[in-house]
Formats: structure tokens, sequence, C-alpha cells
């Protein structure tokens, strides 16, 4: 929402929240260098595909969803608040 020049909110702030927490899980940044509009259409795509969080896309997206940090005791105590700040449903 921020990157199309809508004003931050609430949703934007634990949406961004998430995805710090799992750069920090893991160690490195999700979107690097690619342009805006990759972590966009990951977005977009977990509406249309009506998922409720985008965090099992995110990964597979970025070759993650098999890495070995996952499977850290500290990593696996944050998935489920990560899964929850990248919840695509508004709503909730």
């Amino acid at each position: 929402e921020v990157e199309i020049s809508d004003p931050a909110n609430a949703k934007s702030c634990i949406w961004s929240f998430g995805i710090i927490l799992l750069e920090l899980c893991l160690g490195q940044r999700l979107y690097g260098t690619q342009p805006v509009s990759v972590p966009m259409s990951t977005s977009v795509r977990c509406l249309r595909l009506n998922v409720r969080s985008a965090l099992d896309i995110l990964l597979r997206q970025n070759g993650l969803d098999q890495d070995e940090r996952l499977k850290r005791n500290t990593t696996q105590f944050f998935l489920p608040i990560i899964r929850k700040c990248l919840n695509v449903q508004v709503q909730d």
C-alpha cells in the first residue's frame, strides 16, 4: 500500500513487522534488490488464491520453503507470529 502512495496504516505496519521478523529469523532479506513490483505481486497473488497467510508463498517464491533455518527452535517460536502478521485477509 505504501509503495503505491497510499498512507501507511496498522495493517501495512503489521505486514512490514512480519517481513522484518522473518528476515531476522532467516538472516537474509527476502526481496533484496528486486523491484517493488515483486512483493506487490505476491500480495495480489495471495488475495487471488484466497490464502489466509502469505508466509508459505513467500518462502516458496524465494526458494526458502525447505530451508534448514526454519527448523531452528527460535524460528519455530516466531513462525506463528509471522504467519499472523502476514495474514492477507484484512477483516481478520
